[in-house]
């Protein structure tokens, strides 16, 4: 009975030892941190835009997100077309439905949707003295007051890129910066006069309308430059 407690416990010795001996030899998973993502989650903006002051609310996926923003401004401007000067109305206003895809996995991101576009420009003329409207000549008693409106397509495609993240050492606190182009096609334009020759010149005022759209023929593609500063949840 000694002899087997005796091998026993010299087998336990030498199983330990061994044990021991082999530890250097093995190889031990390293334990990762877990390292909570900075980037996703819910995110409100408020911004400086070239479509107006607005504010942008959305949801970041790791590398997509989706968000939807809304856009205000007025603003005045005289301009002149066919010789003849118009106080122009502006308004600003679109509300927009993007979807982002960040490549890098970083702040950097592309972006498409679609804006509802409601921009449009309100224009006015009170002829002083003679003016020439198509091809002919009116006093401001036949004209009287110049009227007319012009808009843009109600739908419209938009592309841009820019970068949003974290800043100020904040997981928190985001800036948004983001540059690209709303494509909302050529001027609509209409365009009337209160005086008594109005009825009868109705080439003219197409003439002196197609002048206007031909000012405005570059906001087609209208450019869109923005900066926020904004919170994620």
């Amino acid at each position: 009975m000694k002899k087997i407690l005796l091998s026993s416990v010299a087998l336990l010795g030498l199983t330990s030892v061994a044990m021991a001996a082999d530890l250097p030899n093995r190889s031990v998973a390293p334990v990762m941190p877990v390292v909570e993502n900075t980037l996703s989650g819910f995110f409100i903006t408020p911004q400086i835009s070239t479509l107006g002051i607005g504010v942008e609310a959305g949801y970041r996926w790791d590398m997509f997100a989706l968000r939807a923003g809304v856009n205000y401004y007025s603003l005045s401007r005289d301009f002149t077309a066919g010789g003849i000067r118009y106080q122009g109305d502006g308004t600003l206003l679109s509300v927009g439905l993007m979807a982002d895809i960040f490549p890098f996995s970083n702040g950097f991101f592309l972006s498409g949707g679609l804006r509802l576009n409601g921009n449009n420009v309100e224009v006015q003329a009170n002829p002083m003295g003679p003016v020439t409207i198509g091809n002919d000549v009116y006093t401001p008693a036949q004209i009287g007051q110049l009227n007319g409106k012009v808009d843009f397509n109600e739908v419209a495609p938009y592309l841009g890129l820019g970068w949003r993240g974290p800043v100020f050492g904040s997981k928190n606190v985001i800036l948004s910066v983001e540059a690209g182009a709303m494509f909302q096609g050529d001027a609509n334009t209409s365009l009337t006069c209160t005086g008594p020759a109005c009825s009868m010149i109705g080439a003219d005022l197409d003439a002196e309308r197609r002048d206007i759209e031909n000012k405005l023929d570059d906001l087609d593609i209208f450019p869109v430059v923005s900066i926020g500063l904004g919170v994620r949840f």
